[in-house]
């Protein structure tokens, strides 16, 4: 009894492209609605797709942004555009404006023997596409709270110390709506963060050549995102 093998082509399969070896991944505007970023910075997406971690930031005025290493690369080697308009940093690299996750509509990030038409970079093209309006109006709106005087002590906690504050405090939104019906159309969006705390740090006591228990080390920062487009 002969065995027989029938392979069945539908008119809807997807071609493979065999004239590029670029790696690329695209989150969409669903994902970035629902998903959870911790400072709500957008080029954590990045991260979403295998290959890419955190890279250390080279410029420590920049608290409100990070840098992406991508396939073992250095994180200012990169290459951010937003629609298609240059936002690197020409001074220490990475990007140089921030934008409210709530006006990003779909985050690109290709890697790896990308075709020489994005050039500039040997690390990663990260491209992101910002929302537009529609012709009715329509927005988000969102507020973080975390108070000091709410916050739990951990059991292993010196309670003979004083207690470091933790406030941190994150609101925003986004609005758009028509300029003219079927034409033009509106949106911007505002984000900012506010936060004072402290961490704990070692104290060295030089007698006895050993670290104490932790002190607390006071950091403040707050920032500001916005964006408005007119498509």
């Amino acid at each position: 009894m002969g065995v027989g093998t029938t392979v069945t082509v539908s008119e809807g399969a997807v071609d493979i492209d065999l004239t590029q070896s670029m790696i690329q991944g695209q989150i969409t505007s669903t994902i970035i609605q629902n998903i959870p970023l911790n400072g709500r910075n957008f080029l954590e997406l990045a991260y979403l797709i295998p290959g890419n971690r955190p890279a250390h930031n080279f410029d420590p005025t920049k608290t409100n942004t990070l840098e992406v290493s991508s396939a073992g690369g250095f994180g200012h080697g990169g290459n951010v555009t937003v629609d298609g308009g240059d936002n690197n940093d020409e001074v220490v690299g990475g990007s140089l404006a921030n934008f409210p996750q709530d006006s990003i509509q779909e985050f690109q990030i290709a890697t790896g023997r990308f075709t020489s038409e994005v050039g500039r970079s040997g690390n990663s093209i990260i491209n992101v596409v910002t929302k537009s309006g529609g012709n009715d109006y329509h927005g988000s709106a969102f507020f973080y709270e975390r108070n000091r005087y709410l916050q739990g002590l951990p059991a292993t906690f010196d309670r003979s110390r004083p207690t470091p504050p933790s406030h941190r405090e994150q609101f925003g939104g986004a609005i758009g709506g028509p300029v003219v019906k079927d034409k033009a159309w509106w949106l911007s969006s505002l984000e900012y963060r506010y936060q004072n705390a402290a961490i704990q740090a070692g104290e060295r006591d030089f007698t006895t050549f050993s670290v104490l228990g932790g002190i607390p080390a006071f950091q403040n920062e707050s920032g500001q995102r916005s964006e408005t487009s007119l498509p």
